[in-house]
């Protein structure tokens, strides 16, 4: 399977910035559009915001906390634990004699909750072998115990990883069955984002993957493959999926499988502008990456050896390559307007006579003279 030539219409280079224009504005009025109507969603809700608690693991009382909050500061070990949040909640008017909902927009956590002494009912459950919950926590509260407008609440959390001793937004009392913004938010972003984002990446990657076999000299569709796919890791985490398969240590996989992720990027940008010489510091790199992901192995030190010193010292160097991509591919397209036919792809350290992978980018863009 060969791939061909095919003609790229010349655009006027007077109404491409004019087209451009028009695409930024339309883009720009949706992006304010979008943002107008989740403030107006937030300002919305009646709930009762609930930000005083009291902490006490295995049974024993640790003080007041102030939500939200990380709960390490406030003496919660990093070990296997339950810990219990408590409040004593004075109920307003309107939320008095009628079943309420404690709603948790995002915790990554499992949590059960009694009111009074009464079980609540958990409305959205995590399966069996979950150690986290993804999207927001919903629990009822039966409308037996607001009548007198007090209730004692008192959620308890397994304690199971670093991050679910965060507490990062506010629990909050709402009538039963009245959608929360925050809670609907988290759920759309966390959650059915998560799953369109896995299932483009994959998309992407399979594609990409399967054309390198077709043709084996398009190396540039390997490393595209590769970044794809791996990055796809990320939104199987953020919905759940990444915890059936590792429980509890598909954090350190994570921090491994983004690592190569980028460094999969860097090689396809260096296939993709047809740098030959490619500097082994980006193997280094990635070598010393993976190595801090699975260094802390464990479910409490995984986060912090896996966020944010992989961001720092592998993520962002990557990042660096764009400046230099941009200023390559705007020398080739300056170099590319003697002709008006483009290529759509081509083979990696090609013999003479045939074009550079600049040109597949060019030809998809259009940068054509």
């Amino acid at each position: 399977m060969r791939i061909g030539y095919l003609p790229v219409a010349v655009p006027n280079p007077i109404d491409r910035p004019k087209q451009l224009r028009a695409r930024a504005e339309r883009a720009l009025r949706a992006l304010c559009g979008c943002l107008a109507l989740l403030v107006l969603n937030a300002c919305s809700s009646d709930a009762l915001f609930l930000d005083r608690w009291v902490l006490a693991v295995d049974g024993a009382a640790k003080g007041a906390v102030r939500l939200p909050a990380h709960l390490e500061a406030h003496g919660l070990p990093a070990r296997d634990v339950v810990y219990t949040l408590t409040a004593s909640v004075e109920l307003p008017e309107h939320l008095r004699g009628q079943a309420l909902d404690l709603v948790i927009p995002r915790m990554w956590a499992r949590t059960s909750l009694t009111a009074d002494g009464t079980p609540g009912l958990a409305l959205r459950p995590e399966h069996a072998g979950a150690y986290r919950q993804c999207g927001p926590h919903v629990h009822r509260v039966p409308a037996s115990v607001t009548r007198d407008g007090r209730v004692t609440l008192e959620l308890r959390v397994l304690h199971r990883w670093t991050q679910s001793g965060w507490v990062d937004t506010l629990p909050r009392l709402v009538r039963a069955g009245v959608a929360e913004p925050a809670a609907q938010r988290s759920e759309f972003f966390n959650v059915f984002l998560a799953m369109g984002g896995t299932l483009t990446l994959l998309q992407i990657g399979f594609s990409s993957l399967f054309s390198f076999f077709l043709e084996r000299g398009l190396r540039v569709y390997l490393w595209l493959g590769i970044q794809a796919t791996l990055g796809a890791s990320y939104p199987l985490f953020a919905f759940g999926f990444t915890q059936r398969l590792a429980g509890r240590y598909d954090v350190p996989f994570l921090g491994a499988a983004l690592v190569l992720a980028f460094w999969a990027s860097v090689r396809f940008s260096y296939e993709l502008f047809g740098i030959q010489r490619q500097p082994r510091f980006w193997n280094a790199l990635a070598g010393v990456g993976v190595a801090v992901s699975f260094a802390g192995f464990g479910p409490y030190h995984a986060t912090a050896w896996a966020g944010e010193p992989e961001s720092w010292w592998v993520v962002s160097p990557s990042y660096t390559r764009s400046p230099c991509a941009y200023a390559r591919c705007a020398a080739a397209a300056r170099s590319a307007r003697h002709g008006s036919t483009l290529p759509l792809g081509s083979r990696s350290h090609s013999p003479a006579g045939t074009t550079s992978p600049c040109g597949a980018v060019l030809g998809m863009c259009g940068a054509a003279p």
